[in-house]
C-alpha cells in the first residue's frame, strides 16, 4: 500500500472513507493514521481538535454531509425543505438505520442531539450552533421532524453538515456524558477502543446504510507529537498516513516512490 502525506488534514479522511485506489484492496486492510495531537475528550459536541474531527466524521453521521468541494449532500436526512422565512427546516429522515448499539435512528435522535447543543452553551460546538440559533425541534413522526431557528442563520448548512453529529437518544439518556467513553454513532466505522497517548481503533460498520463505504476494514489513529517521529514511522511502515508535515521535509518524501504527497485543499469542519 502506498504511503500518503497530506499537507491538508481532512483530505486524508476522504481517501480513507471512500476508499481511494491506493488505500482500498480486496483483502482485509488496516490504515494507520498519525497526527501530532491526542484527544482531550471524545464528546463530539465538546471538542475542536482536528484529531477529534476525523474520528467524529467516521463514527457519526450528520443530517446533511459537507463535501470536499463545499457542496452538501443528503445524509441521515434524505430530503429537507427550508421555509420561506428561512427559520424552519423540515427533515425527512432515512428509514431502517441503526446506531452501532442496535438502537434505531429516528426523529428522537435529531431532537436530542440538536437540543443538547441548545441547552448546554458551554459545549464547544454550541458556541457555533447553540442557544443563540436553536429554538426547538418538533417531532412529526418517527421519520419527520422540524427544526425551528430563533433567527435566520447563514452558516446553518455548514454547521448541520460538519459539527452536528447525531447521537443515540436512549443510550445518552441512560449514560449521560459517560456515553462518550465508548462513542456510538451511525457512521461507517465503529469505535473499538482508545488507549490514551497510544492509539484509537475503529472497525468498519458492515451494516452501514451506504453500500459503497466503508472500503477499509480498520482505522487506527496514532497521536505522534514529534514531526520527525511521524516521518520515521511513515518511512518504516509503522503508519500509512501523516499530515501537516513541514515544507522542508516535502522534497525528501517526494523522492520516495512509495509515498504520495497531497496538497489539495479540503473542507474545514
Amino acid at each position: 500500500m502506498k504511503k500518503i502525506v497530506s499537507l491538508i488534514f481532512l483530505i486524508s479522511l476522504v481517501l480513507v472513507v471512500i476508499g481511494a485506489p491506493t488505500l482500498a484492496a480486496d483483502q482485509e486492510e488496516t490504515v494507520v493514521f498519525a497526527r501530532g495531537e491526542d484527544f482531550t475528550t471524545l464528546d463530539p459536541h465538546n471538542n475542536h481538535h482536528l484529531s477529534n474531527q476525523v474520528v467524529d466524521r467516521l463514527i457519526y453521521d450528520r443530517l446533511v454531509e459537507l463535501q470536499p468541494d463545499g457542496s452538501y449532500e443528503p445524509g441521515l436526512a434524505e430530503s429537507y425543505e427550508l421555509s420561506e422565512n428561512q427559520r424552519e427546516v423540515t427533515f425527512h429522515l432515512r428509514e431502517g438505520i441503526n446506531f452501532h448499539n442496535g438502537e434505531p435512528f429516528t426523529s428522537e435522535a435529531v431532537k436530542v442531539t440538536i437540543e443538547r447543543l441548545r441547552d448546554n452553551p458551554t459545549l464547544v460546538r454550541a458556541q457555533a450552533f447553540g442557544p443563540d440559533q436553536i429554538d426547538r425541534v418538533d417531532i412529526i413522526d418517527d421519520y419527520t421532524c422540524v427544526l425551528y431557528l430563533k433567527t435566520t442563520y447563514g452558516p446553518l448548512w455548514n454547521q448541520l453538515g460538519s459539527i452536528c453529529h447525531i447521537i443515540p437518544p436512549k443510550a445518552f439518556a441512560e449514560q449521560g456524558v459517560d456515553l462518550f467513553e465508548n462513542p456510538i454513532g451511525t457512521g461507517p466505522y465503529r469505535f473499538v477502543e482508545y488507549l490514551q497517548d497510544v492509539n484509537l481503533t475503529m472497525e468498519a460498520n458492515r451494516d452501514y446504510w451506504r453500500e459503497d463505504i466503508p472500503k477499509v476494514d480498520k482505522i487506527i489513529y496514532k497521536p505522534i507529537l514529534e514531526s520527525s517521529t511521524q516521518i520515521a514511522a511513515l518511512l518504516t511502515g509503522e503508519v500509512d498516513i501523516v499530515d501537516m508535515v513541514h515544507p522542508d521535509q516535502v522534497p525528501v518524501l517526494e523522492a520516495d516512490t512509495g509515498i504520495t504527497v497531497l496538497r489539495d485543499a479540503a473542507w474545514d469542519a
